[in-house]
Order: structure tokens, then C-alpha cells, then sequence
């Protein structure tokens, strides 16, 4: 159906006008046939019965007087005459008898034909027809009487088949009539659909060779003033308008593809000197100037006074070079606000420059997500300090720049005094309150250009730039701890907190900042180990020892594993009655490459380790053991 549709939709006018006045015609002339057919049909039938009803009657007027003396001859002689009418296929005379009250039979006196033929047992009281729509026959029963009283009855059984011939015989009239009808009706439909539609056809034409040949000044030929006339009317008229029109559109094709591909954000047009003959809305919300003062003025006037060089240098590119430029630049205003913005040449179809078309946009929200954004990426959330990604990146930018300017570099790493005892009795949020006074307090203790950071925790560093002396740095460290030793009062508390200090300097400890981060917190462990609150320079010595560190943990790692370790017991002895009570168990360590070590010097290794518990746990296993054996 969807084929159909789309073939016929394809077609000339000329052949769509002729289907559609054949197609009305043919559906008009079949619906009036099948009108007459039915009430031909309806009439006849009503005239047929109307022919039975008479013949009956005639019959039984005549059989009244055989029914009543049971003359069986004279009733036959009557339905003899029944041959006359072919259609009559059966009939039958019969007389009603009265046997008891309530019941009555019949008994024929004669048939039609005389041979095998059957009669029914109707006993109306008028004149019935009986049709049944399954057979092409029709019964009527006919009362006989005398003296108003039924005595018999006539029963007559009627073909259809005239009906039907006829039904035939105008069914083909009709098809005869449609072909004829749809011949002649095709034939005129045709004139009048081609003459009806040259003129759409000749304009249909035109306008095919105005596009194939993009010529405006093209018109079609009016033949008429009617309706196809006043069509011809309006659409050269609308070439006319085409016409003077194509120039202006072709000029600002190139305008509506700038417009279109920028934001839909303030929009602004200038003429080839550079002045503003057009503004939008948006662009008035952006600048905070009127239509009317952006026109007279340019919006160059609100810009913010860092950044008017910059712009007004590169508007200046643009008109003398004819070259489109990018903006991005702040405002002027009780808030800063900051915009971005593009330039573009606006042409005409020949390439000939008529003006520029320029868009901006105000990314004010851009700017300030992308500034929290590095603050939350490179600053402490709690201090406002350098976090120790910013810490390292800077640490390793000064350090890349020593040798080139021949400066130093001094490194601090801090760690608080017993911090966790604040956090534990009076609570993180004091803790952190301290820790954001400490921060306030570093930054006053060193230079603006120096680099205070929050490396987690109580733990902070400062990177001192363009240092030329370990004095210098002596002197800051000094007055950190002077400036740290100041009481704070929390929640009520007086709270006094000192720090211990680590210095490594480049280039004389390292010029890599991985080294001078691990030199320096070597330092801060000694400084530590010194008694806390005060400041160590990391030394050669310092290296010494921790690679000696390291040493005696991988070697009581394997002590532990090989079981290089033996007990000996010191006797316990009561005083007042100078009697054994028992002893203790003392660990000691005979190392196949080392020798005897003293536990004054593997004790606190293990204890700083964590190997202090599996140690002490073969202390007791192997003292129960012992004993056990002892026993």
C-alpha cells in the first residue's frame, strides 16, 4: 500500500487529474447501478407475489365448491391450469376436517403434478407467503372458503429462477454500461487534465531552468488570469524579490556561519574601520553598558586597566593586517570578571572584506572552579600552605636552577613535639586549630619569595631559595623555635609546643631533591635523638650511621631466622636471708660476622623495628624450653 501510494504521488498532474475523475465516476456510476439493481430487483419480486396472490385467489374461488363435495376430479381439473406458469413447480388442493375439538386434519383432493408430489398441512387463516433465504422457492398457502368459512386451502410452490435471470441480465448491462462509461470518461478526463495542467507544467519547467542555471532573471509566461494565472503572478513576483534580494544574502552567508558556529553568547559587528554598528542583549549583560554606549564608545572601554595594553595591541593587529584575533581578558567591575572572546573577517562572495563579526563569553565561573580546582590540588585544605605535591615540585624546580645561578638552597623539615598529646587530650579540632597557628606563625618567620609547606600531619617544611650561608639558615631555624616557644591559648588552655628541625643544604649535602629531602629528615631524627626542640644540619656522619642502621636491621632480620641468638641467666637473690629465688633470662647475640654484639647496641635497633616482639617471643619459648629440661 505504501508503494502504491508513493507511485501515485510520483505521477504527473495530467495522469493524477484523469485517475481521480475516472475513479470518482466509476465509484458514482456503480453505486447508482447497484442502487437500480436492488430496487429492480425488490419491485420485481413485490409485483411477482403481487401475480401469485391473484392467481391463488382465483383458484381457490374456483375449488370452493370441489373441496366442499369432495370432487377430486374438478379440484385437478383447476390446478391444471397451472401448466400455463412455468414457474409454478408444485401445488395442491386439500380440505380441512374437524375430528375432535382442537383438532383438525386435511386430506387432498388433488396435486400438480399428479405424480410425487407432496402437500404440506398449513392451515392459515389468510393469505401466507413462505420464503426461506437457503432455497430459491417461495410457498403460498391460500385459505379456500364458503360462506366466510375456511374449507380448504391452496398450496402453490413458486420457482425464483425469473428473478435471478433478471439479476443476471442486468448485472451484465451494468458491466456493459461501466466499460463504455469509463472509456469516454478516461478520453474527456484526459483533454481536460492536459489542458488543465500545461500551465503548471510550462512553470514547473521554468523554474527548473532558474535552478539549473542559478539566473534570476528568468520569468515564466502567464497564458491566462485565472487561478494558474495569478500562481504565475506570484512566483515571478517572487523572483523579483529573489532577485534583489540574492546580492544582500550572499553577503551575509558568512556572517550567519560565524554567528551559528560561535556561542550563543554577546555578539558584536564592526565595520571595516573598526566601528561597532551592531550589539546584542547579551552582549549589553556582559559589559554592563547600553546598546546604545557599546555603539558610540566600543566596548574596549571596560576593560580591566592590566589587561587594556594586551587587547587594545592585538585590536589593532586586526585592522591594519585583516586577521582574526582570540580574546581573553578581565573586566572592569565591583567583581572581577573575566571573558573570553574571537574576532572573525566577515566577507563578501567575492572575498571582499565588508566588517568583522566577533563573539564573547563570560567564564568568570571558569576561572574561579579552575582556581579552586589548583588550590585543591596543590595546597593544604586545613593551613592554606603548600601540600607536598606543590612542596616537591617546587623543591625541584629551585634545585634544577642552582647550578645555572649559582645560588643555594636550604632545605627545613619540622616536626612538632609531643603533638599527639594535644590531639588526645583536647581533640582534633583543637589540634587543628593549633596547627593553623603554627602555619601563621612559619609564614612570619621567612621571606615572601620562601615556600612554607603541610607535609601531613604536625609535619611541615621550608624551602629557603638564594641562601648563601648555613648561618642564614641557623637564624631562621632559631627564630621558628623562638616564634613556636610563644603560649597558645585553646578552649581556655595554655598550650606551649616546641619542634625539632632538620637542615640539608644544596649543593653541598645534594643537588637532587629526593637526596635533600632524605638528607634532611636524617637530620631531623638527630635533632630528635638530641633531646628534641632544637635544629641539626645533616652531616656526612649522619649517612655513616644510617647505612649502619640499615646494616644491623638486615642483619638481626637474619639473626632472628638462623636463631644466632643464645640465653644466659643471672641469679635473683633475696637480701634478707641471702637465698636464690630465681633467675632472669638475659639475651645474647654472638654474629658469625660480627662477633659478640652488645645488646646496648641490637636492642634499641629491635626495638625501633618492630623485631623486638619476635625477638622477645624466642626469648620466652626458648627460657620455658630451657626450663622445662632443667626440671
Amino acid at each position: 500500500m505504501k508503494l502504491l501510494n508513493r507511485n501515485i504521488k510520483d505521477l504527473p498532474l495530467a495522469k493524477k487529474l484523469t485517475y481521480f475523475c475516472v475513479l470518482s465516476s466509476a465509484i458514482s456510476l456503480s453505486i447508482a447501478m447497484a442502487v437500480i439493481m436492488v430496487y429492480d430487483q425488490v419491485s420485481f419480486k413485490d409485483t411477482f407475489k403481487a401475480e401469485l396472490s391473484v392467481l391463488a385467489s382465483v383458484i381457490s374461488n374456483r375449488s370452493s365448491a370441489a373441496v366442499v363435495f369432495d370432487d377430486k376430479q374438478l379440484a385437478a381439473n383447476n390446478l391444471g391450469s397451472l401448466a400455463f406458469r412455468n414457474v409454478i413447480k408444485t401445488g395442491c388442493i386439500y380440505k380441512v376436517e374437524q375430528q375432535t375439538p382442537g383438532r383438525q386434519t386435511t386430506t387432498v383432493l388433488a396435486h400438480y403434478p399428479p405424480q410425487n408430489t407432496k402437500c404440506p398441512a398449513y392451515t392459515p387463516d389468510e393469505l401466507t407467503f413462505i420464503e426461506n433465504n437457503e432455497t430459491d422457492f417461495i410457498e403460498v398457502i391460500q385459505p379456500i372458503e364458503l360462506d366466510n368459512n375456511i374449507v380448504g386451502y391452496l398450496y402453490l410452490k413458486t420457482s425464483l429462477i425469473d428473478l435471478e435471470n433478471r439479476l443476471v441480465k442486468n448485472l451484465a448491462v451494468f458491466i456493459l454500461v461501466m466499460l463504455v462509461a469509463c472509456a469516454f470518461i478516461w478520453w474527456l478526463a484526459s483533454l481536460i487534465a492536459q489542458y488543465a495542467s500545461g500551465p503548471l507544467q510550462a512553470l514547473s519547467q521554468t523554474a527548473q531552468v532558474i535552478a539549473h542555471k542559478d539566473d534570476y532573471s528568468i520569468r515564466a509566461t502567464k497564458d491566462s488570469q485565472d487561478e494558474i494565472g495569478q500562481v504565475v503572478d506570484s512566483f515571478n513576483h517572487m523572483l523579483d524579490v529573489i532577485e534583489r534580494e540574492d546580492l544582500n544574502l550572499r553577503e551575509s552567508e558568512e556572517k550567519f556561519r560565524l554567528i551559528s558556529s560561535a556561542s550563543k553568547v554577546g555578539i558584536f559587528q564592526l565595520d571595516t574601520d573598526g566601528k561597532c554598528v551592531y550589539v546584542n542583549d547579551e552582549m549589553s549583560s556582559i559589559t554592563g553598558l547600553s546598546k546604545d554606549e557599546i555603539i558610540a564608545d566600543n566596548w574596549l572601554t571596560t576593560l580591566h586597566p592590566e589587561d587594556i595594553q594586551t587587547v587594545q595591541t592585538k585590536w589593532q593587529t586586526m585592522l591594519q593586517h585583516n586577521q582574526a584575533i582570540n580574546i581573553n581578558c578581565r573586566l572592569k567591575s565591583s567583581e572581577i570578571k573575566w571573558i573570553n572572546g574571537h574576532v572573525g573577517l566577515l566577507k563578501r562572495h567575492d572575498d571582499e572584506l565588508i566588517g568583522y563579526l566577533g563573539t564573547i563569553t563570560d567564564i568568570t565561573e571558569v576561572k574561579t572552579a579552575q582556581v579552586q580546582l589548583e588550590q585543591m590540588a596543590f595546597y593544604d585544605t586545613l593551613t592554606g600552605l603548600a601540600n607536598r605535591r606543590l612542596f616537591r615540585n617546587r623543591l625541584e624546580h629551585v634545585v634544577a636552577n642552582i647550578s645555572r645561578e649559582g645560588n643555594s638552597l636550604g632545605l627545613i623539615l619540622l616536626d612538632l613535639d609531643h603533638f599527639k598529646n594535644i590531639n588526645d587530650s583536647l581533640g582534633h579540632d583543637a589540634g587543628d586549630s593549633l596547627l593553623t597557628i603554627i602555619a601563621e606563625r612559619l609564614q612570619l618567620c621567612v621571606r615572601s619569595s620562601d615556600t612554607v609547606a603541610r607535609l601531613g600531619g604536625d609535619e611541615f617544611a621550608i624551602i629557603l631559595p638564594g641562601i648563601h650561608s648555613s648561618i642564614a639558615v641557623s637564624n631562621v631555624s632559631q627564630k621558628i623555635l623562638d616564634a613556636l616557644k610563644v603560649p597558645i591559648i585553646l578552649n581556655e588552655v595554655e598550650i606551649r609546643i616546641s619542634a625539632s628541625l632538620g637542615i640539608s643544604l644544596a649543593p653541598e649535602d645534594s643537588e637532587t631533591a629526593e637526596e635533600l629531602v632524605k638528607n634532611a629528615d636524617l637530620a631531623l631524627y638527630r635533632a630528635k635523638d638530641m633531646g628534641r626542640d632544637n635544629y641539626q644540619f645533616f652531616t656526612a656522619e649522619m649517612n655513616i650511621k644510617l647505612v649502619d642502621h640499615m646494616n644491623m636491621v638486615n642483619d638481626l632480620r637474619s639473626a632472628l631466622e638462623q636463631e644466632e641468638f643464645h640465653l644466659v641467666y643471672q641469679p635473683q637473690i633475696e637480701i634478707n636471708n641471702n637465698e636464690l629465688i630465681g633467675f632472669e633470662a638475659l639475651v645474647r647475640w654472638n654474629s658469625p660476622t660480627r662477633g659478640f654484639v652488645s645488646p646496648v647496641d641490637f636492642i634499641p635497633v629491635a626495638e625501633d623495628t618492630g623485631l623486638i616482639i619476635e625477638l622477645g617471643r624466642w626469648v620466652i619459648v626458648e627460657a620455658c624450653k630451657q626450663l622445662r629440661e632443667l626440671c
